[in-house]
């Protein structure tokens, strides 16, 4: 069955969210924790507003201390854009917030500034300036070799995730591999912040198809995120679902499946039955049941995810999209005779046109 692995390779990838674009964000928000955390300078209630609301609070920039005022003002408002997606806008305050201090060396708050700028710009696939702006707040770290050193290794991991993204996976390697050793020995074996770097040395593995080597880092964060978080936290699903994958890849089946359902069990725990999470578990689950070739069971799947992906994302969206397409593939091999559109409308649905 390895040609059915190089022939999903892509989807299985996207499923576990080695697109930066579904991984990115602070350690322990949903998916894989791909980006290591980012110091978030003054978030308190106010981050929890909308940009539109902070308008009205930008200072007089007649102040003489404007420079740090001005500056929370930027990097708040840049994550209320990156709450909402809106990863442009974000950059762009977070670069302002950067600028705000000039070329200053020693200031650890631009060095924050310029990190959530970098993750911003892996969420645009804009690898190179979101190297640029990696190496510039790793050289202030780098500045003050007495100063806690966490931050500087999560750079490195940042960096890593660049270079993943860009296929240059020896240095992807290197990359995570210094962060590895500074948070191992400050932080400890058993910290869920190390224990992020173990799942991106995974995803690197993984996408070198280097599938034993992916499962070893993969087993060692689960142990770690259900230990200190327990089966329900974000980082511990994402586990299962890597682990699920690497099973699938190494054609154990029901070994992916056993993870997959530990997936479904927590997403509609946490969420329902009718919500995006789950229609994405059950999405999983389908794509496992056709390499097994049990088209019906995937058929099945498919369908209520799709159900769920109109209501929630709209028929136009990506995922939406790729989840007909998996519905139409694997109903095409099931052997059903009747129209594949006659057969959707039976079930109530209608394609758009």
């Amino acid at each position: 069955m390895k040609d059915w692995w190089y022939a999903n390779w892509r989807t299985l990838l996207e499923t576990i969210g080695v697109v930066a674009a579904a991984l990115i964000g602070a350690a322990g928000v949903v998916t894989a924790a791909w980006i290591g955390v980012r110091k978030k300078k003054d978030k308190q209630s106010e981050s929890e507003q909308t940009p539109a609301m902070f308008q009205s609070e930008q200072p007089e920039q007649s102040s003489e201390s404007i420079k740090p005022t001005y500056y929370n003002y930027n990097f708040r408002i840049a994550e209320g854009w990156e709450e909402q997606q809106n990863y442009e806008k974000a950059l762009e305050h977070y670069l302002q917030s950067a600028e705000d201090y000039g070329e200053d060396l020693e200031n650890r708050d631009r060095a924050a500034a310029l990190n959530s700028a970098g993750v911003m710009c892996v969420h645009l696939a804009r690898y190179e300036e979101a190297n640029d702006c990696f190496i510039k707040a790793q050289a202030i770290y780098r500045a003050k070799p007495e100063a806690k050193q966490v931050e500087l290794a999560e750079i490195y991991h940042n960096r890593a995730v660049v270079y993943s993204e860009q296929q240059n996976y020896e240095k992807a390697l290197f990359m995570f591999e210094n962060a590895l050793a500074i948070k191992e020995e400050m932080l400890g074996k058993d910290n869920p912040n190390t224990a992020t770097t173990y799942g991106g040395i995974g995803i690197v593995y993984l996408k070198q198809e280097r599938f034993d080597d992916a499962l070893n880092q993969f087993l060692k964060a689960l142990a770690i995120f259900e230990k200190k978080y327990g089966k329900y936290h974000p980082d511990t699903v994402n586990a299962y679902n890597n682990i699920a994958i690497v099973k699938l890849a190494q054609n154990k089946y029901f070994d992916a499946l056993e993870y997959h359902y530990k997936v479904l069990a927590v997403e509609k725990k946490r969420w329902g039955d009718n919500a995006t999470e789950t229609a994405l578990s059950k999405e999983n689950i389908a794509l496992v049941y056709g390499a097994l070739g049990r088209y019906n069971d995937a058929i099945t799947l498919y369908l209520q995810a799709y159900q769920v992906l109109v209501d929630k994302l709209g028929a136009e969206h990506p995922s939406t999209r790729k989840c007909l397409y998996s519905l139409r593939n694997d109903y095409n091999l099931s052997g059903l005779t009747e129209p594949f559109e006659t057969w959707l409308a039976a079930q109530g649905i209608t394609l758009p046109q």
